[in-house]
């Protein structure tokens, strides 16, 4: 699992089970805090057994906190759900490396625009879509320059900046774009376990209020 979600207003916790193939929504309680599984997901419109989940990876929740996306890392798709009504909404993505294609994603964000931003990990890439999983566009290449990646694991929208932070696995370090999809540059003096060093991050994320950059 690359990212939970926790709907804090809604008190609910959503978590990926990628070796069980289900997305697992907890009921936070009180001081007990998360007690039983409320409901789960298993993938794709009800009663369709090939829509299910292979290996669900990460969790997103979109602005308002009505729907959910799930990566699927096993099956290279993106499934979107109405958490209200547990509905099917929409699956995108199929394997490869053409224009609307994924291989192996790892994670997503909502961008400041409203849009979705896949890590495309084995395409080395960050797949923009519209927030109903409509490519349009792509963000870095193979490779250890500006603007590449290499592996890359996570990603993470600044909601100050709008700027997309990816956890770029091989390079050891965190690689940047701002939000009109112009390179900024990277966080990480190389590898290592010294001070500013990275190795092998595997997640991002940022605090919304201070801008705080966390890494692991």
């Amino acid at each position: 699992c690359y990212r939970l979600a926790l709907l804090v207003a809604q008190r609910l916790l959503v978590v990926p089970s990628e070796d069980k193939g289900t997305v697992v929504v907890f009921k936070l309680g009180g001081g007990a805090g998360a007690t039983a599984a409320a409901w789960l997901l298993h993938g794709g419109p009800e009663g369709d057994e090939g829509g299910r989940f292979e290996e669900p990876i990460s969790v997103i929740v979109a602005p308002g906190g009505r729907q959910l996306v799930v990566v699927d890392n096993g099956k290279h798709q993106l499934q979107c759900f109405d958490l209200e009504t547990r509905r099917h909404l929409w699956t995108v993505g199929e394997e490869g490396s053409g224009a609307g294609q994924l291989s192996q994603p790892t994670d997503a964000t909502y961008t400041r625009d409203g849009g979705l931003a896949v890590m495309d990990c084995d395409n080395h890439r960050i797949s923009l879509r519209t927030a109903a999983g409509e490519p349009t566009g792509t963000l870095g290449s193979e490779g250890s320059g500006d603007g590449q990646l290499k592996d890359p694991m996570s990603i993470a929208c600044c909601p100050r900046t709008g700027r997309l932070l990816v956890a770029d696995k091989n390079n050891h370090r965190v690689a940047m774009w701002d939000e009109k999809g112009v390179w900024v540059g990277t966080i990480g003096a190389g590898e290592g376990a010294g001070e500013g060093q990275l190795k092998s991050p595997r997640t991002v994320a940022v605090d919304g209020s201070s801008g705080l950059v966390l890494v692991g």
